[in-house]
Parts: structure tokens; C-alpha cells; sequence
């Protein structure tokens, strides 16, 4: 069981305006958490994915020489989609949610990452590499030829993940000259910028009613947690400090959004409420741990 000081929580919400401040202070984690997640670490020493119970443990569920990182879990809870290398290329793999079962799902010799699985867990979305800059791609569950879902370009279009009812894809994409989020249907069509900022925005996770959108605002130096309405608007920044905080996930309840960050000297994952606040520590492995995702079902749940 993992545990940390328990200090005064101060709610952090703020709007976009805001200046950083100071960082707000976290609390002992309130287990059982509202599911499990999955989440990569190095802490044996290469990339693998792992599961922080609702209860607190912790379990290892790759072990391969490759790098497996970033992992999205189908919406029933009973398999997982990550990249990895293991084959010597980055391609995106799926396995059970103990980790048995492996398979591979692309076999496209250039970096495929960040796989998001829709609803309906028919297929899986993905950026990848092509001609220097990435593009989105959708893909068959069971694996099969891609289909676009952009067009390679020179800019990046990255993180595509299913909105709740499987009817939309929100992704980062640097087509206007910046990071910023957008949203287009599972076809392609209707592509809406929703975000405007000099900022970098980047990481986009649906709520689970679909209504908004947390994602991760900043440059090289740090960055925050905001949320945005799924039809566009201002953002609200929700994590403060003059941190970097990246790749939120919003827990299917709607309760608190999970995010890894480098304060306190370690990369470690959070978790905080859509208002900024109760935030808190989740993981205090010396190692980092990144790219935190919710399992949508849990046992018993």
C-alpha cells in the first residue's frame, strides 16, 4: 500500500488566465479509488505497464526487453491496448487485463503510439510516423489493413481518443502552427479546433458524459491540467503550481481525473478532483511512472 503526508488540501481551480502559483498541497491517497489504473514505469529498469488496484497494489503486467508504454484500456475493462517495441519496430499490441493474451495488432515498420479503443471495441485508433510527421490511423481490433482517419501532412496529429459514445475523436494536432486540441467524427469529417492558445496543448481524455475535455497546456518547462467544453470555449486550468503535469485521464465516474507529474523531484502519478481539488499522490516509486489510464470496469464493479 502506498502512502504519503497528509497535509491540508487546497482546492486549485483557476481559469486560463491564471498564473501558476504555488503548488497545491496533496494528501495521503483515499483508497479504494474510483477503479483501477493502468499506467507505464521504468521502475525494473525498462518501460513496461502496470496496475495501481482500487485498493492500492501494485502489478506488473508486461515483462518483455522491448519498451511498452502508454496504455488504453476497452470499454468493458477486460483487455488492454499499448505501443511497444518488442518487435523492433514501435507497433500497438493488445492483451487481456492480466496481461496474458498478447497480441500484435499493426505490422506497419514505422512508430505507431498512443492507442485509444473505441466504445464499441471494434477498432483501435493510433497516431504513426509517416514521411516524418504523424498522422491518425484506425485499425481493426482483431488487426488488418489501417484506415486513415487524417492525412500525412507536415504537421503532427497525435493522442486520438473515442468520445464516450463512440461518435467522435479528440486528438492534438500542430496544423495551425501550434498544439491545440481538436475534434472530428470517427470518419474524419467535422473537424473543430477547440482550443487557441500560444501555449502547447496536447493529451486530450473525454469526461464520461462527454460534455468536456481535460487535457495538458504548457511549453518545455511545465505544464498544467485544464479542461475545455466538447463543443469549445475557455479552459479552466485545474492542477496549480509551477509544475509539469501531463496526460490526464478521467475516471469513469467523473470523480478525479489521474495525471503524472514531476513535482516533489519525481515523476509520480496523481490524482485530483475536475475542480482542482483533493489532490492526490498515487505512486512514490524513486522511478517514472507515466501515462495513467482508468480502467473503465472493475471487478466486482
Amino acid at each position: 500500500m502506498l502512502c504519503a503526508a497528509l497535509v491540508l488540501v487546497v482546492p486549485a481551480a483557476c481559469t486560463s488566465g491564471d498564473p501558476p502559483g504555488r503548488a497545491t498541497p496533496t494528501e495521503q491517497p483515499s483508497f479504494p479509488l474510483p477503479g483501477d489504473l493502468a499506467f507505464e514505469s521504468r521502475r525494473d529498469g525498462n518501460p513496461e505497464i502496470y496496475l495501481l488496484t482500487a485498493d492500492g497494489d501494485e502489478v506488473r503486467l508486461t515483462d518483455d526487453p522491448g519498451a511498452d508504454i502508454a496504455p488504453s484500456w476497452l470499454a468493458d475493462g477486460s483487455m488492454l491496448t499499448w505501443g511497444s517495441d518488442r518487435d523492433g519496430d514501435r507497433e500497438i499490441f493488445t492483451m487481456d487485463a492480466d496481461g496474458t493474451n498478447v497480441r500484435q495488432i499493426t505490422h506497419n515498420e514505422v512508430f505507431d503510439r498512443a492507442p485509444s479503443w473505441s466504445p464499441d471495441g471494434d477498432e483501435i485508433a493510433f497516431a504513426s510516423l509517416v514521411d516524418g510527421h504523424f498522422a491518425l490511423y484506425a485499425v481493426a481490433a482483431e488487426g488488418g489493413r489501417p484506415r486513415p482517419l487524417t492525412s500525412p501532412s507536415d504537421w503532427n496529429d497525435r493522442h486520438p481518443t473515442y468520445s464516450p459514445d463512440g461518435t467522435r475523436i479528440a486528438f492534438a494536432s500542430s496544423r495551425d502552427g501550434n498544439s491545440e486540441i481538436y475534434v472530428m467524427g470517427v470518419d474524419g469529417s467535422g473537424l473543430t479546433r477547440l482550443t487557441d492558445h500560444p501555449l502547447g496543448d496536447s493529451v486530450p481524455d473525454w469526461s464520461p458524459d462527454g460534455e468536456r475535455i481535460v487535457f495538458a497546456r504548457g511549453d518545455r518547462e511545465h505544464h498544467a491540467i485544464y479542461t475545455v467544453d466538447a463543443g469549445g470555449g475557455d479552459a479552466v486550468r485545474v492542477t496549480s503550481g509551477d509544475n509539469y503535469d501531463s496526460e490526464p485521464s478521467w475516471s469513469t465516474d467523473g470523480s478525479l481525473i489521474a495525471f503524472w507529474s514531476e513535482r516533489d523531484g519525481n515523476i509520480d502519478l496523481y490524482a485530483v478532483a475536475p475542480d482542482g481539488s483533493g489532490e492526490q499522490r498515487l505512486t512514490t516509486h524513486p522511478e517514472p511512472d507515466y501515462s495513467p489510464n482508468w480502467r473503465p470496469t472493475s471487478p466486482g464493479g
